[in-house]
C-alpha cells in the first residue's frame, strides 16, 4: 500500500477552487469587505493597496506582515512575509462569513484569475505572465465552466428525429365484413 501512495495511486489531491463569478457577487453583497456600495468598496480597496504599496520596502515579498504601529497612524510593516497559515485563516473568515461553501484557500485568487482569462480566450502566455508561472503548470488553472459543460453534453447528445412534413396517407374505412365477388 505504501508503494501505491508513493506512487500517487488512490490519493486524492484537493485543489483550490476559483471563486465563481456568484460567490464573488456574494462577497461584494455581503458586508465582507465593508458597510459600503461595491464602487466605494473597490475605490477603498485600491487606495488602501496604495497606501500599502507606498510603505513596503521596494522589492522583496508583496505580502508583509503588519506591525503595530508606535504613534497609532503611521503603519508599518516587517521585512517578513505574511505567513501562508495566517493568510489561508484570513480567506476561510472572508468565505465563512459570506457563506461561500467549496474548498477555497489563500491560493483561490490565483484559480479564479487564471480560470477567468482561460473562460474569456486569454492567450496561455498571458495568462503564464499574469499569474507569475514560469511553467506550463498554469494549465492546472483550466477549469471547465457550467456553460461549457453544458455545451459539450448539447453536442454529444444523439440528434433528435426529424419531423416529417408528409401527412400520412390515410385509407377508407373498412367495412366490418369483407365482400368477396366470385367469378361466373
Amino acid at each position: 500500500m505504501k508503494k501505491l501512495n508513493s506512487e500517487g495511486e488512490g490519493k486524492v489531491v484537493k485543489q483550490a477552487e476559483p471563486i465563481s463569478p456568484l460567490e464573488e457577487e456574494k462577497l461584494w453583497e455581503t458586508d465582507v469587505f465593508a458597510n459600503t456600495s461595491k464602487s466605494q468598496t473597490q475605490d477603498a480597496i485600491v487606495k488602501v493597496l496604495r497606501e500599502y504599496m507606498e510603505s513596503i520596502p521596494l522589492g522583496g515579498l508583496f505580502y508583509r506582515r503588519p506591525l503595530s504601529s508606535r504613534d497609532g497612524e503611521n503603519v508599518r510593516y516587517s521585512h517578513q512575509k505574511v505567513g501562508v497559515h495566517t493568510f489561508e485563516k484570513l480567506f476561510k473568515k472572508i468565505c465563512d462569513k459570506a457563506d461561500i461553501t467549496g474548498h477555497h484557500t489563500g491560493h483561490s485568487g490565483k484559480v479564479t484569475t487564471a480560470t477567468r482569462l482561460f473562460h474569456n480566450k486569454v492567450d496561455e502566455q498571458l495568462v503564464q505572465e499574469r499569474t507569475g508561472h514560469r511553467s506550463l503548470a498554469v494549465r492546472a488553472y483550466k477549469r471547465t465552466s457550467k456553460t461549457q459543460q453544458k455545451k459539450i453534453s448539447d453536442l454529444l447528445q444523439p440528434p433528435k428525429p426529424k419531423e416529417s412534413k408528409i401527412e400520412p396517407k390515410t385509407s377508407p374505412p373498412r367495412s366490418p365484413v369483407a365482400t368477396c365477388t366470385l367469378p361466373d
